[in-house]
């Protein structure tokens, strides 16, 4: 049984996949900080954990996860809406900056696997240093192979014209 632990997890989606793929897993814990996507992760996936504020998680009271999912939020790294209006802070915006948080759960429990997902707006953000800022930060851990690539679900039989990043 593959286990998971997710952060940002919103609705589940990497659960609802897994489930979907016929794959046995277990979700060892959630952290997602509105309480409604709690209730739907607890209700669809009943995970070990629920936690809510990724800046306050004790990762040594984590367990270690075959695959570890995260997207942070990415307001601060996109090229629409009000970071277009204001200017993209990235990693330097506060939201931004959380990645620094989940970035933190990688390193305390090295999970076997972990997937990053954000707007595709990173590869740009600040000149594209955040982008590399990110992907040093991986490398860093030195237990990982680390791939990117810009996925547009178009181009993989999807039904919505919304590039993402992944790492």
């Amino acid at each position: 049984e593959l286990s998971i632990g997710t952060a940002f997890s919103g609705l589940g989606c990497p659960e609802f996949v897994l489930k979907k793929m016929g794959i046995a897993h277990s979700s060892e814990y959630v952290i997602e900080n509105n309480k409604f996507a709690q209730q739907t992760l607890i209700q669809n996936y009943n995970p070990k954990k629920v936690l809510s504020d990724i800046t306050q998680v004790d990762t040594s009271k984590l367990p270690s996860t075959d695959v570890y999912v995260f997207g942070s939020p990415c307001g601060n790294f996109s090229m629409a809406g009000t970071a277009s209006i204001n200017g993209r802070t990235g990693l330097n915006g506060p939201t931004g900056s959380l990645f620094w948080d989940v970035y933190r759960v990688i390193k305390d429990t090295l999970p076997k696997f972990f997937i990053f997902e954000n707007t595709s707006g990173i590869v740009s953000s600040n000149g594209g240093r955040d982008k590399e800022e990110i992907h040093n930060a991986f490398e860093n851990l030195k237990n990982y192979k680390i791939y990117s690539k810009v996925i547009n679900p178009l181009d993989i039989n999807g039904a919505t014209n919304r590039c993402r990043f992944f790492t």
